[in-house]
């Protein structure tokens, strides 16, 4: 997905973006499956950061997520 954002970014039209938000594995679903959450992030900090990225003005970027629960 980072390289399509790349790319995708540099074929557009002027005043449009792409742009990745990219977490490592959302805490929820790593609970259901018995793994160790621990190092996951929630859906909820994903989807601040594709919120945060809307307003933006990055294009062509892969935005880590972080867990600020």
């Amino acid at each position: 997905m980072e390289s399509f954002a790349k790319a995708a970014a540099l074929k557009l039209e002027r005043g449009m973006r792409v742009n990745v938000v990219s977490p490592e594995f959302f805490k929820e679903t790593m609970e259901m499956m018995g793994i160790d959450s621990a190092a996951g992030v929630t859906a909820a900090d994903t989807a601040k950061a594709n919120e945060a990225e809307v307003g933006g003005h990055n294009t062509g970027a892969t935005l880590a997520v972080r867990d600020d629960a």
